[in-house]
């Protein structure tokens, strides 16, 4: 409070807020929300945000505290620590360590009694992913999970509300686990993609929401994204993908089968797909479609309609991530009322070999492509996103180089399943042809990703070759002719 000041603080100084720094350490990350909370857009020369304390208050206090300013944009010059002279040269020294742009203030107080314990542990930023406090995926078969690379089952669509998955015992203990600096199981996909310097699905959602999530979500979980999967209704029947989110690979393997696949549609209830969703209206800032091929579900462009005419519209994001063969024109006068647009597309390869790892016409995705690039929407943001694998390996920089030309973002997706694509099971044949051709390379991602894959043990390729060799057969292809390198490595 300011009654706690000496008079000369407050007479020297325009005091915005103050608060007793043990205050601000009884609950991780109070730091960030208190400096988010009193910010300004702009500091008058005397005025300060004042954090006082008899204590001293550790290092690890005081460089939360320059990384709570930086992450909120506050010039550390207007934030004031008064109190114990023990403060100030730790202060000076955090500083200098962490390049600080500017030192806090600081003044030396008496104060007539103790002020409240520093109990202080910091946030650990290399366990924490935003997701589990404010994201849920729905998956193809309308199961619930904390986002696409955690396959935690939270429920399903049918018989749980979105809410009451985002706020179950399991959702809980993995946002306790990530602030207690653990690494949960379930997230051991992120977990191995850091350690390798890779980029995660955890550190790029980190850097695009770490601001919110620190001042906000941290301390009041709710639901303000949602990664959406309607079903599996897809036109290709991509070698690395598979019945439970293509209806084209269950119309193939239907063939071969006496008991017939169906296909996931849970989407096609309006009320399930809808209801929850224009319930969190008002929360909601990001919604991420996939698919199948979401520019083909009907029930996600009347989503999209009823959500264009909220007053909540101009806060949303709208993510599709799509294989390219559809350019929904029909969607284009909805999008121009939301924040943003953000389309990425599923591109793993060019030309030929687009075709055979994907099933589609090449012509016609690159022309359709090229439309979207042609938009003229102020808030539409173009990608490509790869699935990293070993049919491309040996072929990603002409991805890269392609989208470049169009200048398109690259974010790598790496392979989870099926496992004869896996990068695990590149031979030591196929190891050298990687490193021979990638050793000069201009990409940092890939160059993360040789050292990825050097790390690797050696594969024989027996899985490669059967899954390979499956769909040559069924589909009356030839791998080889399209992808002789990699075959051919993959074969030694």
């Amino acid at each position: 409070m300011i009654d706690s000041l000496s008079d000369k603080i407050c007479s020297s100084f325009n005091v915005i807020a103050s608060v007793d720094a043990g205050d601000i350490t009884s609950a991780k990350g109070s730091i960030y929300k208190f400096l988010h909370d009193n910010n300004q857009e702009s500091f008058e020369p005397l005025d300060r945000i004042v954090i006082y304390s008899s204590r001293f208050l550790g290092k690890e206090f005081v460089e939360e505290l320059y990384h709570a300013a930086e992450t909120i944009d506050i010039t550390p010059y207007f934030i004031l620590i008064c109190g114990n002279p023990k403060n100030k040269p730790l202060i000076q020294h955090c500083a200098n360590s962490n390049d600080s742009w500017n030192w806090f203030s600081f003044e030396k107080q008496i104060f007539k009694t103790e002020t409240k314990p520093i109990y202080f542990t910091a946030l650990d930023q290399n366990t924490l992913c935003p997701l589990p406090w404010s994201h849920l995926e729905i998956k193809n078969n309308g199961n619930i999970a904390p986002c696409c690379v955690n396959n935690d089952n939270l429920g399903n669509v049918v018989n749980t509300t979105i809410n009451d998955a985002f706020y179950s015992k399991k959702m809980q203990m993995l946002r306790e686990s990530m602030l207690n600096g653990e690494r949960p199981e379930s997230c051991k996909h992120c977990w191995r993609l850091d350690d390798n310097n890779l980029t995660s699905s955890r550190v790029r959602h980190l850097e695009f929401y770490k601001k919110q999530f620190l001042t906000k979500y941290v301390h009041n979980p709710g639901i303000s994204s949602l990664d959406i999967k309607p079903g599996n209704l897809c036109n290709f029947k991509c070698r690395i993908c598979n019945t439970e989110a293509s209806s084209s690979h269950i119309k193939e393997q239907n063939q071969f089968r006496t008991i017939p696949l169906s296909p996931s549609n849970w989407a096609e209830s309006e009320s399930l797909l809808t209801s929850d969703i224009l319930e969190l209206n008002d929360q909601l800032q990001n919604l991420d479609f996939y698919g199948g091929e979401p520019f083909l579900v009907k029930s996600l462009t009347k989503l999209v309609e009823k959500l264009s005419k909220t007053k909540n519209v101009e806060n949303i994001r709208l993510h599709y991530n799509t294989n390219g063969s559809v350019f929904p024109e029909f969607l284009v006068d909805y999008w121009k009322k939301f924040k943003e647009i953000n389309i990425m597309f599923s591109i793993d390869d060019i030309g030929d070999r687009f075709e055979i790892q994907r099933g589609g016409n090449w012509n016609s995705v690159d022309k359709n492509i090229e439309k979207f690039c042609d938009l003229d929407l102020d808030n539409l943001d173009l990608g490509v996103m790869p699935t990293i694998n070993v049919m491309n390996i040996l072929y990603i920089n002409e991805v890269m180089e392609w989208a470049d030309e169009k200048n398109l973002t690259v974010h790598f997706n790496y392979l989870k399943g099926p496992i004869g694509y896996s990068l695990n099971q590149l031979t030591r044949s196929a190891k050298d042809s990687i490193f021979k051709k990638y050793h000069n390379t201009k990409y940092t991602e890939i160059e993360n990703l040789m050292r990825d894959i050097d790390d690797m043990p050696d594969g024989d390729g027996k899985e490669f070759l059967k899954i390979t060799n499956y769909y040559d057969n069924i589909r009356s292809e030839n791998f080889y002719t399209s992808h002789s390198e990699i075959f051919t490595a993959m074969s030694s």
